[in-house]
């Protein structure tokens, strides 16, 4: 995996996990790495009304007219079909390169009986590029 994707999906769940376990649910959330190496989140703002599809499209807006960045992601909830447990719950992170590299980032998780929260092996699968023209 580019170490780039492996930064961004790090802060990503660093950030989503723990508003997850507190609320239930969470935000989309973006990041982007610049030319010089640091590490910027990119939020939607405005009201909490809007879906998370809304959110995510907020998010695509402000990363496409970021500037002297490397690598993009944003993170977003949703559901997955798994051979082995049916339909589980996911924290996706949508990275992509300046050079048009993109891998989708998967993390199944169920909340367990006591309130806490498992998260299981990471799922690497392609991705395509939202950001960065082709």
């Amino acid at each position: 995996m580019h170490s780039d994707f492996e930064i961004l999906s790090n802060r990503l769940f660093a950030i989503v996990k723990p508003v997850l376990e507190e609320h239930g649910k969470a935000l989309p959330v973006g990041a982007v790495v610049t030319l010089a190496g640091a590490i910027e989140i990119v939020t939607a703002g405005g009201s909490g009304d809007s879906t998370s599809e809304e959110v995510v499209q907020q998010i695509l807006i402000k990363l496409r007219v970021k500037h002297h960045i490397r690598a993009c992601a944003f993170l977003y909830t949703g559901t997955i079909e798994l051979s082995s447990s049916g339909k589980t719950e996911v924290l996706c992170v949508q990275a992509e390169t300046a050079d048009c590299q993109a891998i989708a980032i998967v993390m199944p998780y169920r909340k367990l009986p006591s309130g806490r929260y498992s998260y299981q092996d990471l799922i690497l699968k392609p991705g395509t590029c939202n950001v960065f023209p082709q």
